[in-house]
C-alpha cells in the first residue's frame, strides 16, 4: 500500500507540473544595471555641464552634443537589453517564453522610463543651478 501511494503521488505531481513552466519572469539584474547606467549618466550630465562657463548656455557647449548622443545611445540600449534578457531566459526548457517576453518588456520599459526621467531631471537641475531658474 505504501508503494501504491508513492506512485499515485508521483502521478499527481507529474500531472500538476506537466505543461506548467517553472519560470515566467525575465531576470531582474540586467534591468537594474541598465537603470544604474542611467543614474550614472544623469550624474555625469550634471557634473560636466556645471563646468560650462557662466556666459555660455549649457546647450551651446561642445559637451552638450556628446551628452545628447550618449543619452540616445542609452535609450537605444533599452530594447537591446530587453531582447537579450528574454533570449537568455528563454533558452531554458522550463520557461514560458511569452510570459518571459512580457516580463522583459515590462521591466525594460520601466527601467527606460526611470532613466529618461533622470536624464530630464538632470538637465533641469543644471539649468536651475547655473541660471537660478529653469530655462
Amino acid at each position: 500500500m505504501g508503494a501504491d501511494q508513492s506512485a499515485e503521488q508521483d502521478e499527481r505531481l507529474a500531472a500538476v507540473t506537466s505543461g506548467v513552466s517553472s519560470r515566467t519572469e525575465a531576470p531582474a539584474l540586467p534591468f537594474v544595471l541598465y537603470a544604474c547606467a542611467w543614474a550614472l549618466f544623469a550624474g555625469l550630465v550634471v557634473w560636466r555641464l556645471l563646468d560650462v562657463p557662466p556666459g555660455v548656455a549649457a546647450f551651446e557647449s561642445s559637451e552638450y552634443d556628446v551628452m545628447i548622443a550618449a543619452g540616445i545611445t542609452l535609450l537605444a540600449a533599452g530594447p537591446v537589453t530587453m531582447i537579450a534578457a528574454w533570449l537568455f531566459a528563454a533558452r531554458s526548457a522550463d520557461v514560458d517564453s511569452g510570459a518571459v517576453l512580457f516580463s522583459a518588456l515590462t521591466r525594460g520599459s520601466l527601467a527606460m522610463l526611470v532613466g529618461v526621467c533622470l536624464w530630464w531631471i538632470a538637465l533641469v537641475v543644471v539649468d536651475q543651478l547655473r541660471l537660478g531658474r529653469v530655462l
